[in-house]
C-alpha cells in the first residue's frame, strides 16, 4: 500500500515479480508509484527500467500514465491487448475511442476537472474490448508530484468491475421488483423492527387501519392490536425472534384510527437481513371482516338448524358415493345414540343397530341409491333401530341425490317413535270409542224394544237453570225462567201420547 500527500492510500497489486532478475518489490513500487520518483529525470532510463516495464505489463490490471496536462503517454500491455489499440493510437486523447459513447462526455469532463485540481479521482465507465463488447471499469488517477508539489505525472488504473455491476444491476432490479410488489400488492404489507415499530407500510395496510405512513412510524403493531390479542401476539413474535419458529399466522382485531375494529389475518415471518439491512419482521395482512361476518352468520344459522333438528328429532346426513364417506349432523349422532367425540366421524357401523328384520330392506335401499344415482330418484324408508340398552326406535329417512355434485346423496332421518306411539294410542282410543258407540247403540235398541213390549215410555227435562234469561230480582239475583222447552221423549212415549201430541218424533221438532 503506497501513501501519497493528503493521507490517501492506494493498493498496488503485482503478479510476477520473480521474473525480474535483480529487481525487488520495494524498488518497483517506489519506481512506479512513489511520488518521489518525480525527482528522477523521466526521459532517462536507468538500470532496471526494462524490468520495471515488465512488471507494469504483468500486473493484473489495466495501467497507464499521462503528462501533467492529462495527455496519455503510456499504456501497459494489458490495456492495449484489452482495447485492441496500439500505443500510438491510444496516445494523447486517442484512448477516448475505446470509451462507450454514452459515458464519453461525462468521463472526459470529469478527467478535465481532475487534471485541473491536481487531486486524485475515480469514476466508473464502460471500456470497449477488442471484440467490440463493452465492460464496466473503475477509472482511477493519482498525480505524481515534485518537491514543490507540482504535478509531473499522472498514473492510473482501469479495474474490471463488470461482475460487481452485474450484481448491483441484479440487486437494483430485485429491489425494483420488490418495491413494485410492495406497492401494488392486493393485501396489506407492513415491515417492523424486532420491537414491533413500523418501518414501512404499503397503501393497502394504511387504508386498512386508517393511518398515514408517517403516523404509523410513530407507533408499533401492538398499539393497533386489540387488547384481547396483544399477549398472544407478542409471545409469537418473541418465538420468531428467538428462532423457535420461522413464521406464524394469526387472526386478530386491529383498532383503526377512528376507534372502529377490523378483523385481519396476518402471516408473519422474520426476514434475515443482510450486511446493509438488519433483521426485520414482515407481516402480510388481509382484511377478513366480511369472512368473519359470514362465518358468524353461518354459525348462527347452524346453531338455529341444530336447535330445530333437536326440537323436531330430525337429523341430516350426506353420503359421498365416490369415497363412501358419511357426514352426520349432531342430531343423527343423538338419534343413533353415538358419542360424536368418541366416534370421531360417521361410519357404516351404525348398520349393526338396525333391527334385524329391517336390515334387508335397508341394504336394498342403499344398493338402489348407489346404482340409480344417475336417475336422480329420491327414496323414503321406515325402519327400526335397537339401541345397546334394548330400546327400539322407529325412524323415517328420506334420501335425495345432489344434482350439482353428481356423486353425493343428501338426506334426513327422523325419530318418529313418539309419533308412532301417539298414533297407536289414538287408534286404540278410536277403537274404544267405536266399540262403546256400538254398545250404546245396541243398548238403545234393546231399551226401545223393551219399552215397546212393556208399553212404557221415558222422558227427560233439561235443568231450567241452564235456560235462565237473567231476570232481575231482589238484590240483583238472576232468577231462572222455568218451562218445558227442553224436554226429551223416547219413541214409545210418542206412541203412548199420539192422540194429543202435536208433533211426531220424526218431525224433528221439540215437544212440549
Amino acid at each position: 500500500m503506497a501513501s501519497r500527500r493528503g493521507g490517501s492510500k492506494r493498493v498496488a497489486r503485482f503478479e510476477v515479480l520473480t521474473l525480474v532478475p535483480g529487481c525487488t518489490w520495494r524498488y518497483v513500487a517506489r519506481r512506479f508509484y512513489n511520488p518521489r520518483m518525480a525527482s528522477l529525470p523521466h526521459d532517462v532510463e536507468g538500470p532496471g527500467d526494462e524490468a520495471i516495464r515488465l512488471v507494469v505489463d504483468s500486473i493484473p490490471t489495466l495501467a497507464w500514465s499521462a503528462g501533467p496536462d492529462g495527455s496519455a503517454e503510456f499504456f501497459n500491455r494489458r490495456w492495449l491487448d484489452y482495447t485492441g489499440l496500439s500505443a500510438e493510437q491510444a496516445a494523447g486523447s486517442g484512448w477516448a475511442v475505446a470509451i462507450h459513447p454514452d459515458d464519453l462526455n461525462d468521463l472526459m469532463e470529469y478527467w478535465r476537472r481532475v487534471v485541473a485540481s491536481g487531486q486524485p479521482g475515480e469514476i466508473e465507465g464502460r471500456l470497449r474490448r477488442s471484440d467490440g463488447a463493452y465492460g464496466w471499469f473503475l477509472f482511477r488517477a493519482t498525480p505524481s508530484l515534485d518537491k514543490n508539489g507540482r504535478v509531473v505525472k499522472w498514473y492510473g488504473t482501469n479495474t474490471d468491475i463488470e461482475e460487481r455491476k452485474r450484481a448491483e444491476d441484479a440487486l437494483r432490479k430485485s429491489e425494483e421488483r420488490w418495491r413494485s410488489v410492495f406497492e401494488n400488492s392486493a393485501i396489506g404489507v407492513a415491515l417492523t423492527d424486532l420491537n414491533g415499530r413500523f418501518l414501512a407500510t404499503n397503501h393497502v395496510f394504511q387504508e386498512m387501519v386508517g393511518y398515514t405512513e408517517e403516523e404509523l412510524r410513530a407507533v408499533s403493531f401492538l398499539d393497533l392490536t386489540h387488547e384481547d390479542y396483544r399477549q398472544a401476539n407478542w409471545a409469537l413474535i418473541t418465538d420468531l425472534v428467538e428462532g423457535k419458529r420461522r413464521q406464524f399466522q394469526i387472526e386478530k382485531k386491529y383498532r383503526r384510527k377512528d376507534g372502529s375494529l377490523i378483523w385481519v389475518s396476518n402471516n408473519v415471518s422474520l426476514v434475515p437481513g443482510s450486511e446493509r439491512v438488519p433483521r426485520f419482521i414482515m407481516a402480510l395482512s388481509e382484511d377478513i371482516a366480511q369472512r368473519k361476518h359470514a362465518e358468524e352468520a353461518l354459525q348462527r344459522s347452524e346453531a338455529y338448524l341444530a336447535e330445530a333438528q333437536k326440537l323436531t328429532h330430525t337429523g341430516s346426513w350426506v353420503w359421498n358415493l365416490r369415497t363412501d364417506a358419511l357426514f352426520w349432523s349432531q342430531e343423527v349422532f343423538r338419534i343413533y345414540d353415538y358419542d360424536p367425540e368418541k366416534m370421531g366421524h360417521a361410519t357404516w357401523d351404525f348398520f349393526e343397530r338396525i333391527h334385524p328384520e329391517d336390515r334387508p330392506r335397508f341394504e336394498q335401499r342403499r344398493e338402489r341409491i348407489a346404482s340409480t344415482q344417475n336417475a336422480r330418484t329420491p327414496s323414503e324408508i321406515d325402519f327400526r333401530i335397537v339401541l345397546p340398552d334394548g330400546t327400539i326406535k322407529h325412524l323415517h329417512s328420506i334420501a335425495h341425490p345432489v344434482i350439482e355434485s353428481g356423486d353425493e346423496v343428501v338426506g334426513t332421518v327422523m325419530d318418529v317413535t313418539e309419533q308412532r306411539k301417539a298414533r297407536a294410542e289414538l287408534e286404540r282410543a278410536l277403537e274404544e270409542i267405536k266399540q262403546r258407540t256400538e254398545a250404546l247403540q245396541r243398548s238403545e235398541a234393546y231399551l226401545a224394544e223393551a219399552q215397546k213390549l212393556a208399553h212404557t215410555g221415558s222422558w227427560a227435562v233439561r235443568d231450567p237453570m241452564e235456560d235462565a234469561q237473567g231476570v232481575a230480582g231482589p238484590g240483583d239475583e238472576v232468577l231462572p225462567r222455568r218451562g218445558w222447552e227442553t224436554s226429551y221423549w223416547s219413541k214409545e212415549m210418542y206412541r203412548i201420547a199420539t192422540p194429543f201430541a202435536r208433533h211426531s218424533p220424526e218431525s224433528g221438532e221439540r215437544n212440549h
